[in-house]
């Protein structure tokens, strides 16, 4: 229901101006709002800012009566704007509800924990929306405005980050703040793509990212997790999966040698691929990982050169399909009675599976296209901010 719900809110032509109060990435179409400029806590309010002294809150231009919230004893200004014609009373009072539900931490230790408060207080609030039964396109909304305003805080974290090919204004990472809905629990960080949507790079703190590897430590109930260590995660198809690819698994064919510039910490280089069910003959995608500065960049893009099969290594998968095969066979000579036999059969393809990709990634090695596959994944590596 709330993937239909979601679908078509995304269809909507307008939205109310409130919803820049949380920082969406983009100004809102129509009209401009009229702006009024008004002294608080002795700073110019032309433009949206936290005030500290009301734990975070938001403020922006205001009517000269704006709403308040008493916080520690003191009168706080919501700051909501006096909608236009086309913005419902009831949009307003949306934001000024979704506000006092999820009060932001004041006096956090660090601008990363305040995200990481922000962000669970959120999950805390939907999670009891959908144990209630709402899914109605009022939570939708309410759910827009958090990941707007969690876009917001990531970019105050992170800066501005600047890559050669990748533009336009960052975007958050997260998909979705629905506890079990597809995209949930991707790494929090900020997104940028190329032109043509080909080539990325996701962009987080070391902090942000070691409390994500903790939070994702028993993610999967029965299969491997991400290591706990930042540069062993690089390493993972568990991190990749988890982190960046909510409808298909990252499965990998080995490393790829890049020389680590002086200014960088750690840098990790994999050649990849996506699936739904078992890896593919060949991989499709390079993805570049690097620790520098305190921040974490993942940057992925297509396989440019030309990567043939590898005859050796089609023969160790048929050798393990052949054994799955009949372990297959007997299972329907059971009359599918024999739970043990298809389980054998599901291990055998999932080990043919394996044992493919590893002979891949030693072979690759020796093969002409691999010259192109380094020059490629150091390109990408030297994309990184000096």
């Amino acid at each position: 229901m709330l993937a239909r719900a979601k679908a078509a809110l995304s269809k909507e032509k307008s939205v109310s101006p409130a919803i820049s109060l949380l920082g969406a990435g983009a100004a809102p179409p129509g009209p401009e709002v009229p702006r009024r400029r008004r002294e608080i806590a002795g700073a110019p309010c032309s433009s949206p800012a936290r005030v500290p002294e009301c734990g975070g809150l938001l403020r922006s231009d205001a009517s000269d009566k704006p709403d308040t919230r008493l916080v520690d004893d003191r009168i706080c200004p919501y700051d909501i704007r006096a909608p236009e014609p086309h913005a419902s009373t009831g949009m307003k009072f949306l934001v000024i509800a979704l506000m006092m539900a999820i009060p932001l931490a004041a006096g956090a230790a660090s601008p990363e924990e305040g995200y990481l408060s922000a962000r669970d207080r959120y999950i805390e609030t939907f999670k009891q929306s959908a144990n209630a039964g709402q899914s109605d396109e009022r939570v939708l909304k309410e759910e827009e405005l958090a990941r707007a305003d969690l876009q917001m805080q990531l970019r105050r974290i992170i800066g501005t980050v600047q890559t050669k090919g990748l533009a336009g204004p960052a975007k958050l990472n997260l998909e979705t703040l629905f506890d079990g809905e597809l995209g949930f629990g991707m790494l929090d960080g900020l997104s940028y793509a190329s032109p043509d949507d080909k080539a990325h790079v996701v962009v987080t703190t070391e902090v942000i990212l070691t409390s994500w590897l903790q939070t994702h430590r028993n993610w999967w109930p029965d299969l491997a997790n991400v290591p706990q260590d930042v540069d062993a995660a690089l390493t993972s198809e568990a991190f990749y999966t988890q982190a960046m690819s909510p409808d298909a698994a990252v499965v990998s064919y080995g490393g790829i040698p890049v020389s680590k510039p002086a200014n960088v910490k750690f840098a990790v280089a994999l050649l990849v691929a996506r699936t739904q069910d078992r890896g593919p003959r060949t991989p499709s995608e390079v993805i570049v990982s690097a620790v520098q500065s305190g921040r974490v960049f993942v940057m992925s893009e297509p396989v440019r050169a030309k990567i043939d099969p590898i005859p050796a290594c089609d023969a160790v998968r048929r050798d393990y399909d052949g054994q799955a095969q009949k372990a297959y066979e007997a299972y329907q000579a059971s009359n599918l009675q024999d739970d043990k036999l298809f389980e054998k059969h599901t291990q055998l393809r999932e080990q043919g599976d394996g044992a493919y990709r590893r002979c891949f990634a030693e072979r690759a090695k020796t093969e002409k296209y691999f010259v192109a596959l380094t020059r490629q994944a150091q390109a990408v590596l030297d994309r990184l901010p000096r």
